[in-house]
C-alpha cells in the first residue's frame, strides 16, 4: 500500500482523488466539502459530518456555513479587543506568566524525582532556560498582542462588506483570522492550548483553524490512502460525541445531540447536496 509523504505527492498520484474521497463542491470551489460519515453499529445510525476542505493545502476545517462565519465574525469584532485588553493586561504582569511556567517546571520536576530520573546540573540548565525563554516572550507579547490583536480585528470587519460581494470570501478570512491567531499563540495545534491556564495560550476563536490536516507541514506524518479514510470518519465521529456531551451557543443554541438522532450537517440540508445521503 502506497505511502504518501505531503499532500503535493498524493494528489499528483492520485488525479481523482476528490471523487474517491467524496470532496463536493457547495459554494466556493477553493474550499470544498468533504463528506466524513460514521455509521454508529449499536445504534444503527448513519452520521454525517459535511467539513470543510482547502483542496489546495489538505487543511480541514469545521463544518460552519458561511452564514455562521459571518456571525462568528460580527461577535469577534466586539470579542476580540477586549480580550486582547485582558492578554496585554496579563503580560504587562511579567510574574504571571512566569509563575504558570514555574508551575508547569515543577509538575516535570515531580515527575522526574517519582521516576528516578533527575539530574541537579540538567535540572538548572531547564529551569534557567525555560524561564529565560517565558519572559523573553512575554516581553515580546506585550508588542505582539494589540499588533495582532488588530490584525485579526481588521480582517473580521474586512469581512463583512467583502461578504455582501462575495460570499465564499469568508471561508478565507476565517483562515487568515485562524492562521494570525495561531502565529500569535506560536502554536501549531491551537486546539491543545485551548484549555491551557496559561492565559498567553488561550485562544478565542479555536473554530477558526484547521481541526485536521491531510498531511501536516511541521509534523511530517506519511498516511495511506486508507489511514486518510480512517482519518475522515474519526473526525465525524469525534464531532458527534462533542455535540453529545458539550453544549456550545455556536451549536444549535446549546442543544446537546439526542443519542437517538443522526446527525447530519446544515451544509448538507442544500438541496443540490441531498444526493449525498
Amino acid at each position: 500500500m502506497n505511502l504518501y509523504n505531503n499532500f503535493t505527492d498524493f494528489k499528483k498520484a492520485n488525479p481523482n482523488w476528490e471523487k474517491e474521497f467524496e470532496i463536493i463542491q457547495r459554494d466556493s470551489a477553493k474550499f470544498k466539502r468533504v463528506v466524513c460519515r460514521w455509521k454508529e453499529g449499536e445504534k444503527k445510525l448513519e452520521h454525517i459530518f459535511l467539513a470543510t476542505i482547502n483542496i489546495e493545502t489538505g487543511e480541514v476545517y469545521l463544518d460552519c456555513r458561511r452564514r455562521k462565519i459571518l456571525a462568528k465574525h460580527l461577535t469577534l469584532i466586539a470579542a476580540r479587543p477586549l480580550f486582547s485588553i485582558i492578554r496585554l493586561l496579563w503580560h504587562l504582569t511579567i510574574i504571571g506568566p512566569l509563575a504558570v511556567e514555574a508551575r508547569e517546571l515543577s509538575k516535570e520536576i515531580k515527575e522526574a524525582k517519582e521516576e528516578g530520573t533527575l539530574d541537579k546540573n540538567q535540572l538548572r540548565k531547564r529551569v534557567f532556560k525555560s524561564l529565560s525563554v517565558s519572559f523573553l516572550r512575554n516581553v515580546a507579547d506585550i508588542v505582539r498582542t494589540p499588533v495582532y490583536g488588530t490584525a485579526m480585528t481588521v480582517v473580521s470587519v474586512a469581512a463583512i462588506p467583502l461578504a455582501a460581494f462575495n460570499p465564499n470570501s469568508l471561508y478565507t478570512t476565517r483562515a487568515i483570522v485562524g492562521r494570525l491567531e495561531r502565529r500569535l499563540l506560536r502554536v501549531n495545534d491551537i486546539l491543545a492550548r485551548y484549555n491551557s491556564s496559561n492565559l498567553s495560550h488561550k485562544s478565542l476563536s479555536p473554530c477558526f483553524s484547521p481541526i485536521e490536516e491531510m498531511f501536516p507541514v511541521d509534523k511530517p506524518n506519511p498516511r495511506t490512502k486508507k489511514e486518510l479514510k480512517e482519518m475522515f470518519k474519526r473526525l465525524a465521529r469525534s464531532n458527534i460525541r462533542f455535540r453529545r456531551m458539550a453544549r456550545h451557543p455556536c451549536n444549535d443554541c446549546c442543544a446537546l445531540l439526542k443519542e437517538d438522532q443522526a446527525y447530519l450537517s446544515a451544509a448538507a440540508k442544500k438541496k443540490s447536496l441531498s444526493k449525498i445521503k
